[in-house]
């Protein structure tokens, strides 16, 4: 079983947390990691310093237009929550392009994870055993705290057999000179955010989800001053759990997880899904 990270989003690695990333990711699952992002602030090449080993291919380039790379004057334009603000485009822009850089070798690996990886981790992910008995799909965490405005919608297990449809997919549906299917996605949506055309380029391209019930991260930051590319995931300190978050909700969903997997929880897959559950001996 050979898995690959895949780094797409800006260098949000965090010191404080980059040891249980390798303890828990990148050493837990054996993974070669491959790195294409944008450059996003003066501190970049300091930050990738922290990734120092398994790296098998490093990657920052300059921003494009997105206007230009989508071949659409009229991006900037359309109804939006957030779906064409630039630093949404430019995740697609930097899963196009991963997609380019890995298709001739795609079948290396069993399993691509897209995790973000400025996350402090609570318990371990499934095992290794576990995911050899993973169906050949697209695995992503049903966390609660999110759903209503269209849940995490990406994967944390990629199958080899659709991450260049996976990567490909936001691309695919904005670019599109025939703009019918980008208009259902826009008079169809309740929130027209990332998260829901990330959804619905996914389901045009026909790629199965399957879930990981129990999240056990959340997302964090250096400090409560740290930059953030956001209005909604600002930095701030939880009192109750003394860390540094950027959703609270998310933060005590992840505690009260590990509350379970203190308690002997482990996880399991049973009908199509990974879920946390009490062992009885």
């Amino acid at each position: 079983m050979k898995v690959a990270y895949l780094f797409l989003g800006e260098m949000r690695l965090v010191k404080q947390t980059i040891k249980k990333v390798y303890d828990y990711i990148f050493d837990y699952y054996d993974v070669d990691i491959y790195v294409l992002a944008q450059h996003s602030s003066d501190k970049d090449e300091e930050i990738i310093k922290l990734l120092d080993r398994r790296v098998v291919h490093k990657e920052l380039y300059d921003k494009p237009d997105p206007k230009t790379f989508f071949e659409d004057e009229n991006l900037e334009n359309y109804p939006n929550e957030n779906w064409n603000i630039n630093a949404c485009t430019q995740y697609y822009i930097n899963m196009k392009k991963m997609a380019n850089l890995i298709d001739k070798i795609k079948d290396k690996y069993d399993f691509y994870m897209t995790q973000r990886v400025d996350i402090d981790i609570l318990f371990p992910y499934p095992s290794l055993e576990l995911l050899n008995i993973l169906q050949p799909v697209v695995y992503d965490f049903d966390a609660t705290y999110c759903r209503h405005w269209g849940g995490y919608a990406t994967g944390f297990f990629i199958h080899k057999n659709y991450i260049i449809d996976y990567l490909t997919a936001p691309y695919d549906l904005i670019s599109n000179k025939n703009k019918d299917d980008l208009n259902n996605y826009l008079n169809g949506s309740n929130i027209l955010n990332q998260e829901n055309l990330m959804k619905y380029a996914f389901f045009l391209k026909k790629i199965p989800f399957k879930y990981i019930k129990n999240l056990n991260s959340f997302f964090t930051c250096e400090n409560i001053n740290s930059r953030t590319t956001s209005t909604w995931g600002i930095p701030k300190y939880h009192p109750v759990y003394n860390v540094i978050c950027k959703y609270a909700e998310q933060c005590e969903e992840a505690y009260k997880n590990f509350e379970k997997w203190n308690g002997g929880a482990k996880w399991v897959f049973k009908n199509d899904s990974i879920f946390l559950e009490k062992q009885r001996y």
